[in-house]
């Protein structure tokens, strides 16, 4: 490994030290999609010898990773409590969830954005 201020790095400083933080970051994330995707695959292929079969979504589950996933998690412990398999995880709460934040977000930006009058057009 090679340190910022090591006689190795010439050039680059505090570039080279972000793309380090960059690419490691990058790892991380890859290896957290890694573990949430192998959960997954295990919950699909281990549960149904139980007589439960979660159906679990892959478009879903790469974006609201830890939500959805526990969401499922919350319903297996639900159905080994009570036995009970309805209702099942909707992934579609999930997005309509995003999307009226998503939504909140970008309209409260627009609104109090110090030049937000400028790009009214009253009619």
């Amino acid at each position: 490994m090679v340190f910022a201020d090591s006689p190795h790095v010439t050039t680059g400083g505090i570039h080279s030290r972000l793309a380090t933080l960059a690419a490691a970051m990058l790892v991380v994330i890859l290896f957290r999609y890694m573990a949430v995707f192998s959960m997954a695959r295990s919950m699909k292929a281990r549960l149904p010898a139980y007589g439960v079969s979660p159906r679990i979504s892959n478009v879903t589950l790469v974006f609201f990773t830890h939500y959805y996933l526990q969401a499922q998690m919350t319903w297996l412990a639900k159905w080994q409590k009570t036995g009970q398999v309805e209702p099942a995880v909707q992934g579609a709460g999930a997005w309509v969830a995003s999307a009226t934040v998503c939504l909140v977000t970008f309209v409260a930006a627009w609104l109090f954005h110090p030049l937000a009058f400028l790009h009214i057009r009253w009619l």
